[in-house]
């Protein structure tokens, strides 16, 4: 047993740091069980004699310590850990062991004196009550995980091979990314300062959302699993009146914080006297919660229902399907190229914020939201995704279809620098601006529109010569030859013929002279066309009109207004002496692209434009530019862009003739133009719970899209971008052509990048898969992935809560712009780059990326429900502890200057204790090297070290503890300022803790340097 003793005070030394014993192995100690159960009575001996206060400490944790000792080290470990410290005595033969602990003891005791430091340690832990776990079950089950130890190893390699020093840890010519990247996090650090208390600022708003519950996530979700709500102080937030919104009482809000005053040392509740309040804790001893009058006084989130949980619950299938390890690829490229900058502290290399796609992206977007009805489109996008969701999902599952069919024409595109859009961009503002669209869209709800999709596909399928005036003349036979070229006339589909004489005919006059009459003129074929094609109150009629003389001239003409179909026999048959309609190309209509009306009428596609048609024609009638010819000049601009074998081609033509076959393939195997028809025509009347028209409010945003604005700027401040063409200058700039203009940067980004490329699809795809999924469920559509639908809802109507505030105070577009400012600092900094390559580095390893999988799945398993509600309240807490500037701030303070590679190290001096070092600083560098050496440090058949990782995690003596955790509450005990003490932890207990601790690692007499220089001793040196 002495043997095992002598083992087990090495042991201690690493485990119980701070335990001050003389080392007398000479004693012959009777067995009393356990090795847990000696080591205690040995140490338990020496508090009795050199510290009786610290020996009773020490007995009240006898249990603790000795379960977490034989935890730690079964009886049927202890021969192979023998050897495994005996393997391990080259570490302190080298110095490794020292060189790392040393300079740790050194930061201890620097951490000790600092009033700040050790203030924010007590401050966060001072509550009682708030239903925090203690027991740290996060780093329980990172510890329990088999795949840590080999992730500590592996880690520990790639840090060492990044670092920047040489195997000696001396400054070398090798990468440093790890070490620069904890450069610039120091840096971060030592500056952070705390803000004032704003439980309206961004973060806290979001925290609020995201605790914040919705009834339709509680499905299988078990019991009730509540969690207190905290402010920006780390304190309760206190309940409020339903009726009018002031505290509940006793809480009192003296500084008109709109929180509850608190004492400002403590952050316990104070009256309006600065008297402490008597109120109960959050959770009561039974776990219930705080009551008043049978009213809760604070508040509370269900995490079952909670927005958190929704969104826990998305991370588990996107890690699994490799969603974290697309994101090294495609970052650098949306981050832009690594260039030289400089701030305060001089130059780095760093991304270049005006060069981003991500910022010229995120710049377009929220010049696109800021708009003045911004709240008003969320409600109708909140109604319309919630009223019409069967609707949706079901265009949705229809683009799906789509998108595998285009994935089979990846060889057809549109020409490269077309000016489709960008002839086509002007009719549509002209239509918006003149209040065009609302009922253009309207007009989808009309039951003939539903025709469009097969008439399309059949316009795009013939090409035959229609002639109503032989037997089957009005019947398709002949397919278009989509392999032939189009420069021969009958090679034209009639989609094409169609879109062709729209050019021709718009603004073409037409004269016919009536013997005995005036001459009759048509001045716009085309709008005369569209015209005839509009409902009106009688049937077989159109809005055209004729002098009654030409109806008994001509013969197709029936009455004073013209039908369409009587319009089209007049433009498809011969006319002797009254003359045939010509089109600009001075050719007779009859024998020139006019048989497509009658295919129009063969396919059902006319009837299924006659609604759209009659929105237009009804606008501005008798007006020089009436809503007919406006709608005359939006369909004439598409024929230029339509081939380039045909007259009037656009010198940047689209050629969208070339995409035929595509088009036909999609008309014929999905549903998607008919399942959007529905869609749009359901928002007819649809109006939103506050009372706003759904298509009035699309209208509107519609033309904020479209409106050029000469406050503009482009994300780099220019005032003009390139037109799609990307020729063409636009200046003044509308948001539409800001949002066109990031996403080429983007493409243009992951050009001649096909890991950028492959990464961003493949990215896109997993979250289209996860998010965008839908099903048939009794014939119903709708959105799969039930938890993240309603997530999404209910983010839009947290943000349009937002927005209206912001609105009505007036900050709305100073908000977007300072989230675009963060952006740009988050890009333009120090860390991201740093960051970035970090993260190349660990995705290129042969072994992290799987092993990160594994244990963050491992952390998000959804099978074990008890497991479940642990890791969302931990979530919880640590969300809202992040906001805590009080706590953060000064930790972050006081750390950031220990990492620091380039500020003062800390060594060891017998006789003098803690020295400062001249940089470098390789202090994390040292602590891997220690890692990784006793991780390879391997005996016969065991992996010691692997499973001395794995006990410091065992639970195996109950759920509210295990031996890492054990081993700190012992420490706490017994080395406070008065170990007689139970209660509460004071501040000076803290620094108390930690000074005892780095006091034991550097002590020569009774601590750990008695151990290296009895270790050493057996050679006769010591270092």
């Amino acid at each position: 047993m002495k043997k095992l003793a002598t083992l087990g005070l090495a042991a201690c030394a690493f485990l119980l740091v701070g335990c001050h014993f003389e080392l007398d192995t000479s004693r012959n100690t009777p067995e009393r069980g356990s090795l847990g159960t000696e080591i205690y009575e040995i140490l338990k001996n020496d508090f009795d004699r050199m510290q009786p206060k610290k020996g009773l400490a020490f007995e009240r944790e006898q249990a603790r310590f000795i379960r977490a000792f034989d935890t730690l080290m079964p009886d049927e470990m202890l021969d192979d850990i023998q050897l495994y410290l005996v393997a391990i005595l080259p570490l302190y033969d080298e110095g490794i062991l020292a060189a790392a602990v040393r300079p740790m003891a050194c930061i201890l005791s620097d951490l000790a004196t600092s009033p700040e430091f050790i203030q924010a340690l007590w401050y966060s832990d001072h509550p009682a009550g708030y239903g925090r776990d203690t027991h740290s079950p996060v780093l329980r089950r990172i510890l329990q995980n088999p795949i840590t130890p080999d992730l500590l190893e592996h880690l520990g390699q790639l840090w060492l091979a990044h670092d920047g020093f040489d195997a000696d840890l001396i400054v070398s010519a090798e990468d440093d990314t790890f070490t620069a990247l904890l450069r610039e996090l120091s840096k971060k650090m030592k500056k952070a300062t705390v803000e004032p208390v704003d439980q309206e600022c961004s973060a806290a708003v979001a925290i609020d959302f995201i605790l914040s519950t919705d009834s339709r996530l509680l499905a299988g979700q078990g019991d009730e699993h509540w969690i207190v709500k905290t402010d920006l102080r780390g304190r309760v937030l206190a309940a409020r009146d339903s009726n009018s919104g002031a505290l509940v009482e006793p809480f009192v809000d003296q500084d008109l914080d709109g929180l509850a005053d608190i004492d400002p040392l403590s952050g316990d509740f104070i009256d309006a006297a600065n008297a402490l309040l008597d109120v109960p804790p959050p959770f009561l001893p039974d776990g219930s919660r705080a009551q008043r009058q049978g009213e809760y006084i604070y508040q509370y989130s269900d995490l079952r229902q909670s927005m958190l949980g929704a969104l826990t619950d998305q991370l588990n299938p996107l890690i699994e399907d490799g969603f974290l390890w697309e994101l090294p690829d495609a970052l650098p490229v949306l981050l832009g190229e690594i260039v030289a900058r400089a701030d305060v502290d001089g130059t780095f290399p760093g991304y270049e914020p005006d060069d981003s796609p991500i910022v010229a992206l995120t710049h377009a977007l929220l010049v696109l939201l800021d708009y003045d009805r911004l709240p008003e489109l969320l409600d109708v996008l909140l109604t319309v995704t919630e009223m019409r969701e069967p609707q949706l999902a079901r265009v949705l599952h229809e683009i799906d279809l789509v998108s595998d069919i285009a994935d089979n024409y990846q060889d057809l595109n549109l020409a490269d620098k077309n000016r489709l859009f960008d002839d086509v961009l002007p009719r549509l503002l002209e239509s918006a601006e003149r209040g065009y669209l609302e009922g253009f869209l309207r007009a989808f709800s009309d039951p003939r529109s539903i025709g469009l999709q097969p008439g399309l596909a059949d316009m795009i399928r013939y090409s035959d010569h229609l002639d109503d005036e032989v037997a089957g003349g009005m019947q398709f036979s002949i397919l278009t030859d989509f392999n032939a070229s189009d420069s021969l006339y009958t090679n034209r589909s009639n989609l094409q013929k169609m879109m062709h004489l729209t050019h021709d005919t718009n603004g073409s006059v037409h004269t016919t002279n009536i013997a005995g009459f005036d001459i009759f003129t048509i001045p716009d074929m085309l709008v005369f066309w569209l015209d005839s094609a509009a409902d009106t109150a009688q049937p077989d009629e159109g809005l055209a009109e004729v002098p009654w003389y030409v109806v008994a001239a001509v013969l197709e003409f029936e009455s004073g207004n013209p039908s369409v179909e009587e319009v089209n026999r007049f433009m498809n048959h011969d006319h002797g002496i009254l003359g045939n309609p010509e089109g600009h190309e001075d050719h007779e209509l009859l024998n020139y692209n006019a048989e497509s009306l009658l295919a129009l009428e063969a396919s059902g596609m006319l009837e299924a434009l006659k609604p759209g048609i009659t929105a237009n024609a009804i606008k501005d009638r008798g007006l020089a530019r009436s809503g007919t010819k406006v709608f005359a000049e939006l369909l004439s601009a598409i024929h230029p862009h339509y081939s380039v074998n045909v007259p009037f081609a656009s010198n940047a033509c689209a050629n969208m003739r070339l995409l035929e076959p595509m088009l036909l393939d999609i008309f014929d195997n999905t549903e998607v133009v008919t399942r959007t028809i529905e869609l749009l025509g359901s928002l007819d009347g649809l109006q939103t719970v506050s009372g706003l028209n759904v298509i009035e409010e699309l209208d509107r945003f519609t033309l904020h899209m479209l409106s050029y604005d000469g406050t503009i700027l482009r994300h780099n401040g220019d005032n003009w971008v390139y037109a799609v063409d990307e020729t063409t200058q636009v200046s003044p700039i509308s948001p539409v052509y800001l949002l066109l203009d990031a996403t080429r940067l983007v493409d243009q980004a992951v050009e001649g990048d096909p890991a950028a490329d492959a990464a961003l699809e493949r990215t896109a795809e997993l979250l289209g898969d996860r998010f965008l999924e839908v099903e048939e469920v009794e014939g119903v559509w709708r959105f799969k992935n039930r938890r993240a639908w309603y997530l999404f809802l209910n983010a839009i109507s947290f943000f349009e809560e937002r927005m209206t505030k912001y609105r009505d105070l007036g900050t709305l577009s100073q908000e977007l712009t300072d989230l675009e400012d963060d952006l740009r600092d988050l890009v333009g900094g120090r860390v991201t780059p740093r960051a970035v390559t970090a993260f190349e580095l660990i995705a290129d390893d042969p072994n992290l990326p799987n092993e990160l999988d594994s244990l963050v799945l491992d952390l998000l398993d959804p099978s074990d429900s008890d497991w479940v509600r642990v890791i969302r309240k931990n979530m919880a807490w640590l969300l809202q502890g992040l906001l805590v500037d009080r706590v953060m701030v000064p930790v972050a303070n006081s750390l950031g200057p220990q990492i620091d590679p380039d500020g003062h190290g800390w060594g060891f001096a017998k006789g003098i204790g803690c020295i400062s070092l001249d940089p470098p600083h390789p202090l994390v560098s040292r602590t891997m090297d220690l890692v990784l050496r006793m991780a390879q440090t391997q005996v016969p058949n065991r992996d010691v070290f692997a499973e001395l990782i794995t006990n410091f995690g065992d639970l195996a003596a109950g759920p509210d503890g295990f031996p890492l955790h054990d081993f700190g509450q012992v420490l706490g005990s017994i080395h406070r300022d008065d170990p007689e003490q139970t209660a509460e932890k004071s501040a000076a207990d803290y620094g108390t803790i930690l000074q005892e601790v780095s006091d034991y690692l550097l002590d020569d007499v009774s601590g750990l340097e008695k151990l290296y220089e009895q270790v050493c001793r057996r050679k006769g040196e010591c270092f």
